[in-house]
């Protein structure tokens, strides 16, 4: 497809229309994951540098996210997402997604009851 000198090249595809429901969820999601990230610094000290380490972000755009300036890029949001269950709810939440914690939980639980049965074990067999 070419184009003589001079010419303007074809214009390909078209644009791309969101639904309105798109547009209106978009200041909802935002707002889900900048509250989810603002639990998330509110839980220790050194809550900007731990962002930092967990998604490779600059302090400032740390800070901007915390601030609800800003959102995560993908790459960041997935690494932020692998270190932290409030970011990763928030994600689900916002993709209209069930939450995976009530599961993880329930992983933690099981392993806590099974350790709790052995110790019982040992010291009924030490009477």
């Amino acid at each position: 497809m070419g184009t003589e000198k001079g010419g303007t090249p074809p214009e390909l595809g078209g644009k791309l229309h969101h639904s309105q429901n798109d547009v209106e969820a978009q200041p909802r999601h935002a707002s889900l994951l900048t509250e989810a990230l603002r639990r998330e610094a509110r839980r220790e000290r050194g809550a900007v540098k731990r962002l930092m380490r967990w998604s490779g972000a600059s302090e400032g755009a740390v800070k901007a996210w915390l601030r609800g300036d800003s959102q995560p890029r993908a790459d960041h949001l997935i690494a932020l997402m692998a270190h932290s269950d409030q970011i990763l709810d928030a994600v689900l939440a916002a993709a209209g997604r069930a939450s995976t914690l009530p599961v993880a939980e329930l992983i933690v639980v099981r392993r806590l009851v099974g350790e709790a049965a052995d110790r019982l074990d040992a010291l009924v067999i030490g009477l």
